[in-house]
């Protein structure tokens, strides 16, 4: 009777145990799974925002081309005309443009403007300045029934707001001149330095198109590098 009577509860133990186990492992299972899930979601995330920076960083490069082109079609200015400014900047020593398009803000004026005088620090991570980082912040915009990123909603937002969303994405662009010394190439990227300060040959432009965007309370960044040189 006694051996009946443990055998039983040795029984049932096992059985809770074997329950116990059960249980732990579909618990490790669906988190293991949920896990996954939000890695997948989060990398998904990622590549989703990596594509749009790196469109935008493309265009910021393209749009100092098309300025480069367009100048060697008229022949009343220089080929680097309006790409190399000595005004004093208002934010900072960098060599930092912002790319301001006015064909959405004051048509029919369809040109392009950049401002001098924009950091990284200051207007992308300084949320204190009285400039950034709204100022370099793109905003989605509808014209013609199209959705486009435009780094002039900053500016729009005070006319008219319902027009512009924030996003996430900031964008700076960087202009140095290349020189030609003893037939080598040598990069300025102080600000006011120039290629005929030292009896250099200006050949071309270093253009560095930089997108940034917050993920998870971490600043990411893709940036772009183009040598845009004085041949046609």
């Amino acid at each position: 009777m006694n051996n009946n009577i443990f055998n039983y509860r040795q029984m049932k133990g096992q059985g809770i145990l074997e329950v116990v186990v059960a249980i732990s492992v579909i618990i490790m299972g669906l988190v293991s799974i949920i896990s996954l899930v939000i890695f997948n979601i989060n990398t998904q995330g990622y590549s989703h925002n990596m594509l749009i920076a790196s469109n935008l960083a493309r265009e910021g490069v393209e749009v100092i081309r098309n300025i480069r082109d367009s100048n060697w079609l008229d022949t009343t200015k220089e080929w680097d005309d309006g790409l190399i400014a000595d005004s004093p900047p208002p934010l900072s020593e960098e060599k930092g443009f912002l790319f301001l398009n006015l064909y959405f803000w004051n048509s029919p004026a369809e040109h392009y403007i950049y401002d001098l005088g924009c950091s990284w620090k200051v207007c992308v991570l300084e949320e204190e300045s009285i400039w950034g980082p709204g100022i370099s912040r793109f905003s989605l915009i509808e014209e013609d029934n199209n959705v486009l990123y435009d780094q002039f909603g900053y500016f729009r937002e005070f006319s008219n707001p319902e027009s512009t969303e924030e996003t996430r994405f900031y964008r700076i662009i960087f202009i140095n001149e290349i020189c030609l010394e003893d037939g080598k190439e040598k990069i300025l990227s102080v600000y006011k330095e120039h290629c005929e300060d030292y009896a250099y040959e200006r050949i071309g432009l270093q253009v560095l198109s930089k997108v940034g965007w917050e993920n998870n309370g971490v600043m990411r960044n893709v940036e772009i590098e183009e040598r845009l040189y004085n041949w046609k």
